[in-house]
């Protein structure tokens, strides 16, 4: 399902986008057609997903996660709202899985994957000291077994409902795409009034600061972490 539609750009009263979120970034059928404005929203959440590395879409699966070294905790790829299942593969293939009394699962996003739990938790399953540790492995039992494909993980992934500030930043991306702003109109880089020059960040990804600034707080590529 599309974070957005055509329909949430049209404009509605007082020529704003029918969308909350979207807001003054109305854009008539004229301007950007059902089909073309489709494909405009789909490669730009895309891009923002790249980008963040994030997922705004929830999905259930499993990911199958290749652990280098033998911690205490397993650093999970996405963002999560609930885990159901974890097993580990021993050195002939074969699946066990796990109590989930043997772990603690940290999870950024709240039970309904609407919300963060906190913006600064990166997802992960801690073994528990002083749990029962794990099953079927040749490793210490409170460390996860490493090795190509050495845990699998199923549960839920990425955002419920994605944020209101994230479907205003792929409004943003989707109607500069049809409507580039001048360089003094949302990606300006130096401003100076009063006698003082005031100096903004031009690494920003997409060059819109409001954009940019969205999408730094929902930044979630990899990060080297030590457990």
């Amino acid at each position: 399902m599309a974070l957005l539609a055509p329909a949430d750009f049209r404009p509605s009263t007082g020529g704003l986008a029918a969308h909350e979120a979207v807001g003054q970034h109305a854009l008539t059928a004229a301007e950007a057609g059902d089909a073309d404005l489709t494909a405009t929203i789909a490669r730009m959440t895309v891009r923002m997903q790249q980008l963040t590395g994030d997922d705004f879409e929830a999905a259930t699966e499993t990911l199958k996660c290749s652990p280098l070294y033998p911690y205490a905790k397993l650093w999970l790829p996405k963002r999560a709202s609930a885990i159901t299942q974890v097993a580990t593969r021993d050195d002939l293939g074969t699946l066990t899985v796990q109590s989930a009394s043997a772990y603690r699962a940290n999870l950024s996003l709240n039970g309904a994957g609407t919300d963060w739990t906190s913006p600064q938790v990166v997802d992960n399953l801690e073994l528990l000291r002083y749990g029962p540790g794990l099953t079927a492995v040749y490793c210490d039992p409170f460390t996860w077994p490493t090795g190509p494909l050495a845990v699998e993980v199923t549960g839920t992934f990425g955002w419920t409902t994605p944020p209101t500030d994230v479907l205003a930043a792929l409004g943003m991306m989707v109607w500069n795409h049809y409507k580039p702003q001048r360089l003094d109109l949302g990606a300006t880089v130096r401003i100076t009034a009063g006698g003082e020059t005031q100096e903004y960040d031009t690494e920003g990804a997409t060059g819109l600061l409001e954009v940019d600034g969205i999408l730094r707080r929902f930044d979630r590529r990899p990060v080297t972490v030590v457990g």
